[in-house]
């Protein structure tokens, strides 16, 4: 993960070689487990989980309290009711 602190106050990704592979155009992008990564998008504010090439594979409808960790496919996630909600 990259932050553009300096300039526009976005987050994106970078590869291993230290290149740009996801533009910074988040306020906020946690880390890959399994393939994928929770991040807001700025434009929208919308939460959404992105693959390693930055395409979104799944939209957040509600807000979830979750580390966003995956483990064989699932993470534990807690709904603002205070439901345990299991994603897939």
């Amino acid at each position: 993960m990259v932050n553009t602190l300096s300039t526009t106050n976005l987050f994106g990704y970078i590869n291993t070689k230290g290149e740009l592979a996801i533009p910074c155009n988040y306020i906020y992008a946690g880390k890959f487990t399994e393939g994928v990564a929770h991040v807001t998008i700025s434009d929208s504010n919308d939460e959404v989980l992105i693959d390693r090439t930055g395409k979104i594979t799944t939209k957040l409808l509600e807000k979830y309290i979750s580390d966003f960790t995956f483990l064989e496919g699932l993470s534990v996630a807690y709904a603002p009711t205070g439901n345990k909600i299991i994603f897939e």
